[in-house]
């Protein structure tokens, strides 16, 4: 739901909260230095950036993602079907994560480390890859 939500631009970001007409003071509960939107907490702030570094030397790839919908464009490179699923699962739990430690920051006061957030990230998205019917190829390209 989260990845849906960040899709069609609907997560409630302080971006879309004055959207709306709510009377926000917008700040990155994270990093504290920048207005809270969409592109900023899920490409540029360096939490986020960590972990798309991460998932790009996974992949052995690099990733430039100058805005959220950049990033299902890997879902449309020529990979196997399996690899498919687990690089569309991976996906989906960065986004998930980022947004979990967003409110843990916000609403906790809980900080996360990066390192915590990638394993949160591999335990799940191995969940996803271990029980599709989809098949590999040996090279997984």
């Amino acid at each position: 739901m989260m990845a849906w939500r960040l899709m069609h631009d609907k997560l409630p970001t302080d971006e879309k909260m004055m959207e709306r007409g709510s009377n926000v003071v917008s700040m990155c509960s994270n990093c504290r230095a920048c207005a809270e939107s969409s592109n900023h907490l899920f490409l540029h702030y360096s939490f986020a950036a960590k972990l798309w570094n991460w998932f790009s030397s996974i992949l052995n790839f690099p990733l430039i993602l100058n805005a959220t919908s950049d990033i299902w464009r890997l879902c449309d490179m020529r990979w196997t079907p399996q690899c498919k699923i687990a690089i569309a699962a991976c996906l989906v739990n960065i986004i998930n994560i980022i947004w979990y430690v967003r409110n843990q920051v916000r609403f906790q006061n809980k900080i996360i480390h990066w390192k915590v957030a990638i394993n949160l990230i591999i335990s799940s998205t191995a969940f996803s890859g271990n029980h599709t019917k989809k098949t590999s190829a040996v090279d997984m390209t």
